[in-house]
């Protein structure tokens, strides 16, 4: 028997039929977990949750890429409250490819659920618990333009076969990720040198910066620059055991003067404690989801941190970086329009958002 039960998401497909019709109140908290439909922690949530009377979700980024990824999380917490997959995917959405939607009237659609008590949204402002502003910054920094060079005959092949009329569907999706990655990497190696240079002239003048990247390649680059410096450096990365980041979170913290704590851009979700030592974070890489960004960013600016947050992203007017952007700044009104109410109120073009889409490949083949 047991009033509370607290169990990891890793862990609930197994635990599906125990729970089922026990439970009479569930709480997903980071339920953004739970976006993917089709998974089995996703069945199991439903499963879990079917019996349940009460139903609650916490999330501050209940949507990390598209919008339509909020039918998901709310179809466990609300069976056919918008309607089947089917029925919201042709009423709010455009299909973008690879299982993703795009909700072309965000607006309209956080009316819909404010109004049904889908949606409840809470800022700091309204709980009384506002922090020290918090600036984001986009930097251009120089970039090694041979890095890009090298990468160019065998983009090339991969752009053509993507805007091929003639190429199969298979050789093309094998072809965008290819390119994807190589040139992601690419971009990140040509700007690690000087990136490692800004965090150096920080962590000098006594700052500690929390760095996020994520390619072994880019990170050994930045480390040799740091290291040369002098400048310490600790690691939580997924190449670390979990001592392993322990350790490297207590060093960073405990250390005296300038420091950087490299983070791989998907970890750190709930690490706790850089806020009191740290109010700068900087990308070296771009990830293709700015709840990413959000989500690691927020282990600085979260509760207790005394001073405002800077964060900088660094980038380049070339590569993977232009298209990566913008593509962001869509994904992010997507999360603004829905979920604060605060992005642009026109419908969103989904045609440009397509022509994005391939510009990556378009920009080698001119």
């Amino acid at each position: 028997n047991y009033d509370v039960l607290i169990i990891p998401y890793s862990k609930l497909a197994g635990w599906r039929d125990h729970l089922a019709g026990t439970i009479k109140t569930v709480i997903f908290d980071e339920m953004q977990d739970l976006r993917h439909h089709g998974t089995n922690k996703h069945a199991a949530a439903c499963h879990v949750a079917e019996g349940a009377e009460y139903r609650i979700g916490l999330t501050g980024t209940p949507i990390y890429n598209y919008g339509g990824e909020i039918f998901s999380t709310m179809d466990i917490l609300r069976p056919g409250e918008l309607g089947t997959a089917d029925e919201f995917h042709r009423e709010w959405c455009t299909f973008m490819g690879k299982d993703k939607w795009i909700v072309n009237d965000p607006a309209a659609l956080r009316a819909f659920m404010l109004e049904s008590g889908m949606l409840i949204r809470r800022t700091r402002a309204d709980v009384g618990r506002e922090l020290p502003p918090v600036v984001k910054v986009q930097h251009r920094v120089p970039f090694n333009k041979a890095v890009l060079e090298c990468l160019k005959e065998d983009a090339l092949q991969l752009a053509q076969t993507i805007l091929s009329q003639s190429a199969d569907f298979n050789a093309k999706g094998i072809a965008a990720r290819e390119l994807d990655i190589k040139l992601r990497k690419a971009t990140g190696i040509a700007k690690a040198p000087f990136v490692a240079e800004m965090v150096i002239d920080l962590c000098k003048d006594g700052q500690k910066v929390v760095l996020g990247a994520w390619h072994r390649e880019v990170w050994d680059i930045l480390l040799y620059k740091l290291k040369h410096a002098g400048v310490p450096a600790w690691m939580y990365t997924g190449s670390e055991s979990t001592v392993q980041k322990t350790a490297s979170v207590d060093a960073f913290i405990g250390c005296e003067g300038g420091a950087v704590l490299g983070m791989s851009l998907r970890s750190g979700a709930g690490l706790v404690g850089l806020q009191h030592v740290s109010n700068t974070v900087i990308y070296a890489e771009l990830d293709w989801s700015p709840q990413v960004h959000d989500q690691l960013s927020a282990r600085v600016a979260r509760d207790e941190q005394k001073n405002g947050v800077t964060i900088i992203y660094c980038t380049v007017d070339a590569g993977s970086d232009p298209i990566i952007a913008s593509v962001l700044d869509i994904k992010t009104e997507q999360h603004l329009g829905i979920i604060d109410g605060t992005a642009p109120s026109e419908t969103i073009d989904t045609q440009a958002i397509q022509s994005r889409i391939s510009k990556m490949a378009a920009d080698f083949v001119r």
